[in-house]
């Protein structure tokens, strides 16, 4: 390898021009796929954050109507489904990870500083996790008690409490919703949310099912949220929660307007595929420009072969293999799209640690280069460099002594 690089260092000196455009190419080629994969991942990272800010995998089902009619019952009956129904369904499905009925109210919430007019929804313990509601530190969420002895205690979005408690914590303090004081438990720790249904949780407030179906008389709940075990079986889990509450409903399960479900799973999985075919495309055209860049680098590389003839006649003569020449001019090239590599990939990483500390990260993502995309510039810039020795290599394996000699 030493000899392999005064030689190619040799033979670079007499062309600098040529070299340095070829070395350019595979700069130009290594920092591009770098750093646009970087900036797809840095935003699918984001966008994969916000969908989860709703509830990772999980489904919600809204009461309707009926349209078929379905043992003796006729077809347009609104369906009304209790908290009790919503819970037994939940025991009747197996692959069922966590389930929790949800009322919703409008109402006025009242602190000494602000009174606003809230949505107020009403959840059982798992809600939390189903929904990825995590509790800023010194705070908690509703838990099991609360729903058992229905404590009139409440847990609010992050921008709803700093609305409510603009100079201090809002946890342990006392809002009314109504005429009714309820005791602050728990404030929302700061989240990304690019979806919703009803308002987004930055801005709600959240009590036990029990104690706010009590205080508003409420016996059926406004939806269900559900989340399967398994994220692959989520169509499954769906299916059999319709199915629960069809026989104890008196419906059919087979009737797609008697519950209507929005599947997250199903949004995500799209979304997954979107950014797989960003990543193919960039992927393509950094690959695309790599090898523009080892075709410069094979046309360099015969050149020198060409220049080299006498001497590489020379070594043939005194007993040297057209394999060692071979290998010779495959660690040049090595080398050459080695250097050029390593000069792309330092220039994409500064550049993707200047741009993910910039302010714009909150819309487009923090730009990352991951360890696999590592390990693919790392294959494709090898791939390049066999490419561009094959040719070189092919005319050297072929190169007469006698006639090297004589040219």
């Amino acid at each position: 390898m030493r000899d392999a690089a005064r030689t190619l260092w040799r033979e670079l000196r007499r062309d600098r021009a040529r070299a340095i455009v070829s070395l350019l190419g595979i700069t130009w080629g290594t920092l591009a796929i770098l750093v646009l994969l970087a900036f797809t991942v840095g935003m699918e990272e984001l966008f994969d954050e916000r969908s989860a800010g709703l509830g990772d995998g999980i489904a919600i089902a809204w009461p309707s109507r009926t349209s078929k009619s379905w043992q003796g019952l006729p077809a347009g009956r609104s369906l009304a489904i209790t908290r009790d129904d919503v819970l037994a369904a939940g025991n009747a499905v197996p692959v069922l990870d966590a389930i929790s009925p949800e009322f919703r109210v409008q109402d006025r919430i009242a602190s000494a500083d602000a009174a606003l007019r809230v949505s107020i929804c009403g959840v059982e313990p798992v809600f939390a996790r189903l929904r990825t509601l995590r509790p800023s530190p010194g705070g908690r969420f509703v838990d099991a008690r609360d729903v058992a002895e229905r404590r009139r205690v409440v847990f609010l979005g992050d921008r709803l409490a700093l609305r409510l408690f603009p100079r201090g914590s809002a946890v342990g303090r006392e809002v009314r919703i109504g005429r009714t004081p309820y005791l602050v438990v728990g404030v929302l720790e700061q989240k990304e949310q690019d979806s919703d249904y009803g308002g987004k949780d930055e801005g709600l407030a959240f009590a036990p099912s029990t104690t706010l179906a009590a205080a508003y008389g409420r016996r059926f709940v406004n939806d269900c949220v559900f989340r399967a075990r398994d994220p692959e079986r989520q169509a499954e889990c769906t299916a059999a929660v319709v199915a629960a509450l069809a026989a104890r409903l008196r419906f059919d399960p087979a009737d797609r307007q008697a519950v209507s479900v929005w599947d997250t799973t199903e949004q995500q999985r799209m979304l997954g595929w979107i950014f797989l075919g960003f990543h193919v495309v960039v992927g393509i055209a950094g690959a695309v420009t790599l090898m523009a860049g080892a075709v410069g680098i094979a046309h360099l590389m015969y050149l020198m072969v060409r220049r080299r003839t006498a001497e590489l006649g020379l070594a043939l003569a005194v007993g040297a293999r057209p394999a060692q020449l071979c290998r010779e001019l495959r660690a040049q090239t090595l080398l050459l799209v080695g250097a050029g590599g390593a000069l792309g990939a330092v220039l994409a990483f500064a550049l993707v640690a200047i741009a993910g500390a910039g302010p714009w990260t909150a819309e487009t993502g923090v730009p990352r280069i991951p360890l696999a995309l590592g390990v693919a510039a790392v294959l494709v810039l090898c791939a390049c460099a066999v490419a561009a020795s094959a040719l070189p290599a092919r005319a050297v394996s072929r190169l007469d002594p006698v006639m090297a000699l004589r040219n």
